[in-house]
């Protein structure tokens, strides 16, 4: 392997270490309302957690009974879900590059399957994205954020990635 590869590598693997080490606290919150909490983790992500109250038409799930998650679960199932990502043979050098950073504005649902396994709807949307599609206030679909968004299911039972859903070009 040439020393530019290795490089690469190596960065990304620190990046991931830090920001899963440093994930299990968030730096602050900024806001907290009756169905729905903002938190900005450490590495300045800035992170909407939707709670059971919350409904949207639109979201993919709406027939799961809701849990609310707490902002230590999130960032604790945030960290592990970040190495299953780079670990995903659709994720881009891009979006490896750059998932552990600001770049990436994250939205968490805990949703209840069918058969009671509490789950963590996780939707990545691109900085540049989030303000034009109201992140603050909706779902952001996929097919708002082509290549630079996607979205996973992560169980919080096992602590284990269900689904990841990547778009490619």
């Amino acid at each position: 392997m040439n020393s530019s590869l290795q490089i690469f590598f190596l960065s990304i693997l620190v990046g991931v270490f830090l920001s899963c080490k440093s994930a299990q606290n968030p730096v602050a919150s900024i806001s907290n309302d009756k169905d729905s909490s903002i938190i900005i983790t450490p590495y300045n992500s800035k992170c909407k957690v939707f709670y059971s109250s919350y409904h949207d038409t639109l979201f993919q799930y709406n027939e799961y009974k809701r849990w609310n998650p707490s902002t230590k679960e999130v960032l604790k199932a945030d960290s592990i879900a970040m190495k299953c990502v780079l670990h995903n043979e659709k994720a881009t050098n891009l979006l490896k590059e750059k998932l552990g950073s600001p770049y990436y504005i994250r939205q968490y649902i805990g949703i209840i399957d069918s058969i009671g396994n509490k789950l963590l709807f996780i939707n990545y949307i691109c900085e540049k994205l989030s303000e034009s599609k109201g992140f603050e206030k909706h779902i952001v679909g996929l097919d708002d954020g082509f290549d630079c968004s996607f979205d996973l299911l992560f169980d919080m039972k096992t602590m284990q990635c269900r689904r990841i859903n990547i778009l490619t070009k």
